[in-house]
């Protein structure tokens, strides 16, 4: 296993942040510095511990390539859809992750 990679409760197969990260052989530290977040912040995206920025989805998704909708369902459970509340539940459920 690779620094940072510890088991966690969401597999990979359903993990496209840690799929990708992984498919690619990139440890925590590597994908961090290229999206340019903290490494602690990659590590609790992929548990699903907090909700990124929309921000940071964007970095994610701009390196990644994965659309922002897959990302947001991943870190949400559902899509992303810019003409509901789900993005302000997106933001949202990120400001409660703070407190």
């Amino acid at each position: 296993m690779k620094d940072g990679d510890s088991n966690t409760s969401v597999s990979s197969a359903d993990n496209p942040i840690r799929q990708f990260r992984l498919t690619r052989g990139l440890t925590q530290l590597e994908f961090a510095k290229a999206c340019e977040l903290h490494p602690s912040m990659v590590s609790q995206i992929e548990r699903r511990h907090v909700v990124p920025s929309l921000q940071v989805a964007f970095r994610i998704s701009q390196y990644t390539g994965l659309p922002m909708d897959r990302i947001a369902r991943f870190c949400l459970g559902q899509a992303l859809d810019l003409s509901s509340a789900v993005v302000v539940d997106f933001v949202g459920r990120r400001k409660s992750a703070r407190k």
